[in-house]
């Protein structure tokens, strides 16, 4: 996976793969590289890959993922605070959908914080459009989920979203309302 950074190589190799394929295409080309070399050896193993940062925009020019690579998408573009079918804030969905084209295997990382200096904690009402999101997860085929929560003692609503994400994984059509309730 990419490092937690935007620094990228910028040489004329990659420089030209990127324009081809997108970050997330190059870094398939390497990711698919190291799956194609354990998969005859451990044909159970699944190699794990972020789409983050630069590598979150599908890749294009049919590179996909190979089938032995799990691609864990994480979204760091939309108003999270806001449903995923909002106008303006479909973006996560509709990359949601092209990942589901270009990779066998999706999970997600997904955030419950606000990541902010000295201000970890402060009111993120993300809770309330969780239902909608683990049913289009499910419907693009995503096998699984990972939440990051920090702080629970200052996060908001930290119960009650862990709650709804562990309800919601078990079943993506229970009522979220119902659940809050």
């Amino acid at each position: 996976s990419e490092n937690d950074n935007w620094n990228y190589c910028a040489c004329t190799n990659c420089v030209a793969a990127k324009e081809r394929w997108n970050m997330s295409g190059l870094m398939l080309d390497f990711v698919n590289d190291i799956a194609s070399s354990v998969k005859d050896q451990y044909p159970h193993v699944i190699v794990n890959t972020f789409a983050y940062h630069g590598t979150e925009l599908p890749p294009k020019g049919g590179k996909r993922a190979a089938d032995n690579v799990m691609v864990r998408l994480c979204d760091t573009k939309s108003n999270m605070a806001a449903g995923m079918f909002e106008k303006g804030n479909t973006g996560f969905c509709e990359f949601l959908a092209d990942w589901s084209k270009a990779a066998k295997n999706l999970s997600i990382w997904d955030y419950a914080v606000t990541y902010t200096r000295e201000l970890t904690g402060l009111p993120f009402p993300s809770e309330f459009h969780y239902a909608d999101y683990f049913r289009e997860c499910l419907r693009r085929g995503v096998y699984g989920f990972f939440w990051e929560h920090e702080s629970a003692h200052k996060a908001d609503m930290w119960e009650l979203k862990y709650h709804l994400e562990t309800k919601l994984m078990e079943n993506p059509f229970f009522d979220g309302d119902e659940l809050i309730a």
